[in-house]
């Protein structure tokens, strides 16, 4: 048990790690990229976009244990799928500056 909390930890930090690397990189590619006015909208932009997908995703896990959990739903399987095709079609629609 001990052991599983330990690679738990490794895994969690490792990835962490890494996307805090990933999005230092992106920021340092959209500095570069993009003209001042489209940097700070978007600078603007982003912390309330992200915190409008975070408020959005807050009942999905309650409802995937509810689901999983009910009787009536028993032989049925539960299929997650990922947000990220929706956020990566706000930043193209945000960040199309022409």
């Amino acid at each position: 048990m001990k052991r599983k909390l330990i690679n738990s930890f490794i895994i969690l930090s490792a990835s962490s790690a890494i996307s805090k690397i990933f999005s230092i990189l992106n920021r340092m590619l959209l500095s570069r990229l993009l003209p001042l006015e489209a940097m700070s909208l978007y600078l603007v932009i982003m912390p309330t976009l992200s915190l409008c997908l975070t408020l959005g995703q807050v009942g999905i896990p309650s409802a995937v244990f509810r689901l999983i959990l009910h009787p009536k739903y028993k032989n049925y399987k539960v299929i997650i799928t990922n947000v990220d095709p929706v956020s990566r079609t706000i930043n193209k629609k945000v960040l199309k500056f022409e």
